[in-house]
């Protein structure tokens, strides 16, 4: 019983402290607070109970419930605002040096403390709702950008989201927000909800790409290029940059992921097929390239060009018996012209056992 009665009072300790160091939320109907702290720089706090109304430009309270109260503290810096049963509303305005009474002065901190609070997340939901009535989508973007939590900041990217009349300078103003989100699993959430058609424009499939660039989980980030790739016709300059950006996962089994998509979805001109076999040159070990070289073998529509260069890269692999292996399932496929020929041979002198030499080039006969 003892040791039940400590577990409960240490785990009690423990969320104290959790919520003291990082923040947490808590509301219920018209009452409610907010604890946001961090290492000891600052912390701030904000409870209320009863309904509080605003200003229509949000710089000071037009009402509270009578006895209700709205009070907030930033590190040394008190606002209290509390209304008696009459509704009439009195302030108590502390700057962190002196009491400010409701002067020019004391509305400014009034106003900026209002700021802080709903940055912070006071009303978050109903003050989505006013920001998209009063000024739509584009109030929606500027105001997306001001909030600290990403939470707060996905109500009004969802809000964003739910509007079918975006132009390409909407979405990329959303991209931007969506890049500066704290999760990569959120990011990678935000960033699937944008459709095929949108991401055939050339300029929004490129900004879309940077915002995948700054995610840092590698799952995340091959995820979506895969998506992508599978959703659309890439252009020369988001193939490049798909490649370039698979090129920074930091696992091979990754890396072969995208290019095994890419290399399966077919439709590649030379030119990008010689930036796949640049890509695969960059795999670690052989069983990972040859995956890939086998599914670039069993291609159509190979141009000779691209046979050579294949067939080149082949040449590079370790083990005599896997380069033989692939040499033979390339004979099969391959034109069989003079240069590819030449090639061909080229390459299967570059292996040392006579065994896997004989049947290589028994394939070329």
């Amino acid at each position: 019983m003892k040791i039940t009665f400590f577990l409960i009072a240490f785990c009690l300790v423990f969320l104290r402290m959790y919520f003291l160091w990082t923040g947490h939320w808590g509301h219920n109907g018209n009452n409610g607070s907010i604890v946001i702290s961090s290492d000891g720089d600052y912390e701030v706090r904000i409870k209320w109970s009863g309904k509080v109304k605003f200003t229509d430009d949000e710089t000071a309270i037009a009402s509270i419930t009578p006895g209700g109260y709205l009070k907030y503290s930033f590190n040394e810096k008190k606002m209290t605002a509390e209304s008696n049963l009459q509704g009439d509303i009195a302030y108590t305005l502390y700057d962190g040096h002196q009491t400010l009474p409701l002067n020019d002065s004391g509305r400014k901190f009034l106003a900026a403390s209002i700021r802080e609070i709903f940055a912070d997340g006071f009303d978050a939901e109903g003050r989505a709702d006013r920001v998209a009535a009063r000024g739509g989508k584009r109030a929606l973007l500027e105001e997306a950008g001001k909030f600290k939590s990403s939470y707060i900041r996905g109500l009004y990217l969802d809000r964003l989201f739910k509007n079918d009349s975006l132009t390409r300078d909407d979405l990329q103003g959303l991209l931007i927000h969506i890049g500066e989100l704290d999760g990569d699993y959120e990011k990678e959430q935000y960033l699937k909800r944008f459709s095929a058609v949108q991401l055939e424009d050339t300029v929004l499939v490129g900004a879309w790409l940077g915002a995948v660039e700054n995610i840092h989980s590698d799952d995340n980030k091959k995820n979506l290029l895969i998506r992508l790739i599978k959703k659309d016709s890439l252009s020369n300059g988001s193939f490049n940059k798909v490649l370039d950006i698979s090129e920074t996962l930091g696992g091979d089994w990754d890396k072969e992921n995208v290019l095994g998509t890419l290399i399966d979805k077919g439709g590649l001109s030379a030119g990008q097929i010689e930036r796949v076999l640049e890509a695969v040159r960059h795999l670690g070990p052989d069983p990972d390239k040859e995956n890939m070289y086998r599914k670039l073998i069993a291609r159509d529509g190979m141009m000779e060009t691209e046979w050579e260069n294949l067939i080149g890269e082949v040449a590079l692999i370790g083990p005599d018996y896997d380069k033989s292996n692939l040499l033979v399932q390339i004979a099969r496929e391959m034109p069989r012209t003079d240069n590819l020929k030449a090639a061909y041979v080229k390459a299967a002198r570059t292996i040392g056992a006579d065994p896997e030499y004989g049947r290589a080039m028994r394939a070329i006969q």
